[in-house]
């Protein structure tokens, strides 16, 4: 068709155009009723209800006693109807509770409707929307994508205005377990949906973040269990920790589950990197559909428990650490009672008191670390991973970096003919470097303070001395709310001067553009020699994608 000859598509069917629910509906028992899709009925599933041919339901369908199922329905793949009436499309995923009533109705995907509601002649349901119990949809009116509908509420109108209760896995691999309070159910249903992505029979690494956490923890891992996958289970620990145990056992990815008490989830794979983003995306989908992977009981995953992997993981830092320090004389600042206790076990008794005074400042989440010495001032933890990249290069081992790191890499990595890889959330791109444990000083802020501190010994030289040949780099970021659909993208980069890749280079100041991961915004990264310049560039940035929508 591009270029400009006919096409003619010669073969068996029709033509029926829909433009309504009413068409669509008509189209759906044309089809029923002239193709003979009628259903195989299996005693397993469907004893007790009430089902008129010809109507055609999907895989992994559940139909409970005393729903009727009139002819010339379709109840799609995954869906349960719980003893309701249902008269026209059920979609994939979609839960028709007791007592509802479709008349001649559209249930689109994902969508719940709780008991007793009712869905007048041609009404749309739209995706993931939730219905409580006894509303009543008036005829031919539409309910739009991810709405709530109250209690007992008569609809009369169309509810267009957005709520969304979708899970999203976000930039950095955290999820709220769907917003909200935590639950017990919430956090088994996120297992299930984690692991029905992840193959039969594998294995993933779980951990919890406080002591509030753990009765989530052991849901977590029952849902896991329950679509067949194995658990790996290193108790209470950081992400760091989790990092190195899912390097260690060759997991498909470890998730650590309330870090604080709001019920946060955060996903990882081998040395520190997020999971692929395609797992992500099917773990999304598998949650809004509701398309669990559910096994028998002799085919149920097992937990493990690998607590001692905090030892292991303690021996792993010991052994790259030398016996002494030699003009080194390092302090571990920490709000963690446990980081502090292990920094302290690490280094007070190899310290030289003689030596050069360093103080490293570990970030909240133990992934992150500065450090300060009397010659250098305060050195950002961009930096310090450039220089121990460089140490890398020069031992030929490879690195893995995000894409938003700083240039000076890239710089480190021509000087000393080093391969660096940049990675948009896709751990297959560093695959053959997540698996090895060099890699983990740029995800792990005790490892790189302590990497860091056995090539200064090593060597005997300053930290100033290990830094001289890494130039600054001040690095700025911004969010824009926004919707990123492929034609915004587009617009936006056509707009700005950016490359395919949404990189725009000014100068000595260079900035990266990255719409996020439920489209509904994008992050601007500037970096330039000072951090006046970056934050300038993001900003003018910034306003310039503004200005492109008013």
């Amino acid at each position: 068709m591009k270029s400009g000859e006919a096409v003619l598509l010669d073969g068996k069917g029709y033509y029926k155009r829909i433009t309504t629910p009413e068409a669509f509906l008509d189209c759906q028992r044309h089809m029923l009723y002239n193709e003979n899709m009628s259903l195989k009925l299996t005693e397993n599933n469907f004893s007790g209800a009430a089902i008129g041919e010809p109507v055609y339901i999907g895989e992994n369908v559940s139909v409970m006693s005393g729903s009727v199922i009139e002819s010339g329905s379709v109840i799609d793949n995954n869906a349960v109807v719980k003893g309701g009436k249902v008269n026209g499309y059920v979609g994939i995923g979609s839960v028709v509770s007791e007592r509802c009533d479709i008349n001649s109705a559209v249930v689109c995907r994902g969508a719940v409707l709780d008991s007793g509601v009712k869905c007048g002649e041609y009404s749309v349901i739209g995706e993931k929307a939730h219905i409580a119990s006894e509303a009543v949809i008036e005829k031919g009116v539409g309910i739009w994508s991810g709405k709530n509908v109250e209690e007992g509420a008569r609809l009369y109108e169309n509810v267009k205005r957005s709520s969304d209760s979708r899970l999203v896995i976000d930039e950095n691999g955290e999820c709220s377990l769907w917003g909200g309070e935590a639950t017990v159910q919430k956090a088994m249903l996120f297992g299930l949906c984690a692991a029905s992505a992840a193959k039969k029979g594998r294995s993933i690494v779980t951990a919890y973040g406080s002591d509030e956490s753990l009765l989530l923890k052991q849901a977590l891992d029952c849902g896991i269990c329950q679509a067949g996958v194995n658990v790996y289970s290193i108790g209470r620990a950081g992400i760091s920790e989790l990092s190195y145990a899912v390097n260690r056992f060759g997991g498909e990815f470890g998730i650590l589950i309330g870090a604080n008490i709001s019920g946060h989830a955060r996903l990882i794979s081998a040395g520190g990197m997020l999971p692929d983003e395609k797992l992500l995306d099917r773990i999304g989908s598998i949650a809004d559909d509701r398309a669990y992977r559910s096994v028998g009981l002799s085919q149920t995953g097992c937990v493990t428990d690998f607590s001692a992997v905090r030892e292991i993981y303690v021996a792993e830092l010991e052994k790259i650490l030398p016996d002494r320090f030699k003009g080194v004389n390092v302090d571990i600042r920490t709000y963690d009672v446990k980081k502090a206790t292990l920094a302290d076990r690490l280094f007070h008794v190899r310290n030289d008191i003689d030596g050069e005074r360093i103080i490293f400042n570990l970030s909240a989440d133990g992934t992150k670390v500065s450090a300060y010495s009397e010659k250098t001032s305060y050195v950002m933890w961009e930096k310090l991973v450039a220089m121990y990249a460089g140490v890398c290069f020069e031992k030929g081992l490879a690195v893995a970096l995000p894409e938003n790191f700083p240039s000076i890499a890239d710089a480190a990595a021509e000087d000393h003919c080093g391969r660096l890889y940049r990675y948009e959330n896709n751990a297959d791109i560093a695959k053959d470097v997540a698996v090895s444990t060099h890699n983990m000083f740029a995800y792990d802020g005790l490892y790189l303070a302590s990497a860091v501190t056995s090539y200064l010994s090593e060597q005997g030289i300053t930290l100033q001395k290990a830094l001289c040949d890494v130039p600054d780099a001040y690095t700025s970021s911004r969010f824009v709310g926004i919707t990123m659909s492929r034609e915004n993208k587009e617009k936006i980069f056509s707009e700005l001067g950016c490359s395919a890749e949404g990189e725009i280079t000014m100068g000595k100041t260079h900035a990266v553009i990255r719409p996020l991961r439920d489209k509904k915004g994008i992050t601007v990264f500037a970096e330039s020699v000072s951090c006046e310049q970056a934050a300038a560039f993001c900003e003018d940035i910034t306003s310039r994608i503004k200005g492109i929508f008013r």
